[in-house]
């Protein structure tokens, strides 16, 4: 399936995705976001994928990360629409 993807993301096997769900951890604390990969045949898998931004994760900084977060998401959003 990575072969597939139109994108340079780190994400979790699906396998990896079924033991975080039993451990009960949530994918922010790992520093994870559920995430549309886009595909080579025009679709999206729905990943938990590495959230570049994580590291942003002060309270003081809450306010430039969701900014952070909200521009990556317009712009991968604007790729795929433009397609």
């Amino acid at each position: 399936m990575e072969r597939n993807a139109e994108a340079a993301v780190v994400w979790l096997a699906p396998s990896a995705v079924e033991v975080l769900r039993a451990s009960k951890l949530k994918l922010d604390e790992l520093g994870l976001v559920r995430w549309p990969v886009p595909m080579k045949n025009g679709g999206c898998y729905e990943a938990a994928v590495v959230n570049p931004f994580h590291w942003l994760s002060k309270t003081e900084d809450a306010n430039r990360r969701d900014r952070l977060d909200g521009e990556f998401f317009q712009h991968l959003m604007g790729r795929l629409i433009s397609r």
